[in-house]
Parts: C-alpha cells; sequence; structure tokens
C-alpha cells in the first residue's frame, strides 16, 4: 500500500519519507524485510530520492537475519551498476556509520559493511575522489569520534 502511494502520490508523501526509512529498523524481522523490499524498488525506479537516508539500508547488511542481509547487499550491487548512485552516498554512509548517535553497531560491523560498499567502487578516479571528500569531511569534524 505504501509502495502504491508513493508512485501515485510522490511529493504530498515526501515529507514523510524519514519516518518510513524507519521501519527498516523495526524489531520484527518480516516487517524490515518488507519495508527493504518496497524502499529497495522505489529506490531503483527511481521514484524515492536516498540522500540522508540510504545508511539506513546499509545497516541492514548486518542484520541478524540472512535474508534481510541478502536483499541489502543485492540492493547496493544493483544500484552501483547504475551510474554514480553508490559513489555519490558513500561519503554519507560513512558519516552516518561513525555517528554513534545513529546506530548500534560495534567497529566490526560498520568495517565489514564499508568493506562491502566499497568493493562496489571500481574506477580508480572514484576512489581518489573518495577519499578526498572523506578527507575534507574529516577536516571538518569536531573531536576524533566523528
Amino acid at each position: 500500500v505504501v509502495s502504491d502511494l508513493i508512485m501515485r502520490y510522490p511529493n504530498t508523501l515526501q515529507p514523510w519519507i524519514p519516518y518510513i526509512f524507519r521501519i527498516l529498523r523495526d524489531p520484527c524481522a518480516l516487517v524490515r524485510k518488507q519495508a527493504l523490499l518496497v524502499l529497495s524498488h522505489l529506490i531503483i525506479i527511481d521514484i524515492v530520492k536516498i540522500q540522508g537516508f540510504i545508511a539506513e539500508i546499509a545497516y541492514l547488511i548486518e542484520d541478524n537475519n540472512s535474508s534481510i542481509s541478502e536483499i541489502a547487499i543485492g540492493f547496493f550491487s544493483s544500484i552501483s551498476k547504475d551510474g554514480n548512485i553508490l559513489y555519490n552516498t558513500l561519503p554519507d554512509i560513512i558519516s552516518h556509520m561513525l555517528d554513534q548517535d545513529n546506530n548500534n553497531l560495534g567497529i566490526n560491523s560498520i568495517e565489514n559493511i564499508l568493506c562491502i560498499l566499497f568493493s562496489y567502487v571500481k574506477k580508480e578516479k572514484q576512489i581518489d575522489k573518495l577519499v578526498e571528500k572523506l578527507i575534507s569531511r574529516f577536516k571538518s569534524t569536531k573531536n576524533s569520534q566523528q
């Protein structure tokens, strides 16, 4: 139902997108899985913009439910083949991952997620630009935790 509403009235529902992405943190695995399937489909067909929310999907790479984890990995594999979407959102994902207020993941989980995501960036020029973006973000942080 949410998918149909968003496809029919994307501008009306745009302010509610943050709440829809919060469903990805629901304690029920079935709810998380269905939300991931709907949101990933809407993102891939370019109905929902991912800027600022894609880290919520990245967290699911380390989900306890293996089918959710596989769907999340498949999503990133899919968007990595479509232009520069993953490349452009990686700095945002990394910022969210390192913000302790936004997640409850351990450092090993964060490393695993980032290793998987970086494996999809193949072009050397993109890697160099990504390093430059990250360095500029690190320079603007206030403490070493950020």
